[in-house]
């Protein structure tokens, strides 16, 4: 199937939003270093992603195989149940951030360089979910879901996800550890699919202070569409 290598992903940096991430928006001089950190990274980051246009080839109870690939979870069978495609991604900051982040002094630099490549991460998620929008479902909704985020989707099953994307690290830089922890630390990975409810995993987690929550939390969505 299909595979798109996005590499050259325009992206801004909010110097307001990240000040608020440090939490440092009223003192002067770790202001001064934040932005000094900040206009590095504009200069150096290349944040990327990579998605895989799958068929979704086979449905069980417990499982779904996309291209050849069987995934685990009830909730992505659920969710996959009516669509005969999906699209598989993964986002980073890019490996520039990562090595850039690394040479940084001090763990408080580290901090704010976090950050900075969560900004960039979230930049090409919302990239490439207006991309494939656009090329594929411009009058429909997509949905998305993360593995490891709900235990409904644990992150064990980052490993059969990245079986089913194929070569991550030659296309944009992307490894997964043995730990199922991918490298850059800022990345991002899962699957969109066409679904009029608008589905994100963020309406199944209770974390409430989440600064990337995109839903709010309801407890009886899981019961409600998967059963118990």
């Amino acid at each position: 199937m299909q595979t798109i290598v996005f590499d050259s992903i325009p992206f801004t940096l909010s110097d307001s939003v990240i000040l608020k991430g440090c939490r440092a928006e009223n003192d002067a001089e770790q202001t001064e270093l934040i932005l000094r950190l900040i206009s590095e990274a504009r200069k150096i980051a290349k944040p990327k992603a990579m998605v895989r246009i799958v068929m979704v080839e086979k449905i069980d109870d417990e499982t779904v195989t996309l291209d050849g690939v069987t995934i685990h979870s009830r909730l992505v069978r659920v969710n996959l149940d009516k669509v005969h495609r999906a699209f598989a991604y993964v986002a980073t900051c890019g490996a520039e951030a990562e090595a850039w982040s690394l040479t940084l002094p001090d763990m408080l630099e580290e901090f704010y360089a976090d950050e900075i490549k969560k900004a960039l991460v979230h930049t090409a998620m919302a990239y490439v979910h207006e991309e494939v929008k656009k090329r594929f479902a411009p009058d429909g909704k997509l949905s998305f879901m993360s593995p490891g985020s709900l235990k409904a989707w644990p992150i064990e099953n980052q490993k059969p996800l990245f079986r089913v994307m194929g070569d991550t690290q030659a296309a944009i830089g992307v490894t997964l550890t043995d730990s199922c922890l991918m490298l850059p630390s800022k990345s991002v990975s899962g699957l969109l699919f066409s679904d009029a409810t608008g589905h994100v995993n963020c309406i199944m987690c209770p974390m409430e202070e989440c600064p990337g929550r995109s839903a709010p939390y309801d407890p009886t969505y899981y019961e409600k569409h998967f059963g118990k």
